[in-house]
């Protein structure tokens, strides 16, 4: 069974939507696992850091 997921929603401006999106596609995910990918690699990198 996967990890539980919950909806958010947040703004964001277009021009930085439009870059993920752009990783997104490089890298075949859709934009929401683009968006959760970014923020947990974030996410390792400032606990490698403490």
């Amino acid at each position: 069974m996967g990890a539980e997921k919950k909806t958010y929603s947040f703004t964001l401006e277009t021009a930085l939507m439009d870059r993920i999106a752009l990783c997104a596609k490089a890298e075949n995910r859709n934009l929401s696992n683009m968006v959760g990918t970014i923020l947990l690699r974030y996410l390792e990198k400032q606990e490698k850091k403490q």
